[in-house]
């Protein structure tokens, strides 16, 4: 009894993880295209490439724009 509840819960709880990384996943692509919209332009340092900058920078950090 006890194990079929706990294998539930977990599932349950897997379930919910994937879609938090899907929605942050869906979200970095909103803010990367947005990024890229509005830095258009605007230089960074000589090294940095825009896509590289934002990987580095915002992708998988959920916090930063929360």
């Amino acid at each position: 009894m006890f194990g079929r509840k706990n294998k539930k819960l977990i599932a349950e709880q897997k379930a919910m993880i994937a879609s938090f990384e899907a929605e942050v996943t869906n979200q970095n692509q909103f803010f990367r295209a947005a990024y890229e919209m509005m830095s258009q332009g605007l230089a960074l340092r000589k090294d940095s490439k825009l896509t590289s900058y934002i990987k580095e920078g915002f992708e998988g950090n959920v916090d930063v724009f929360s």
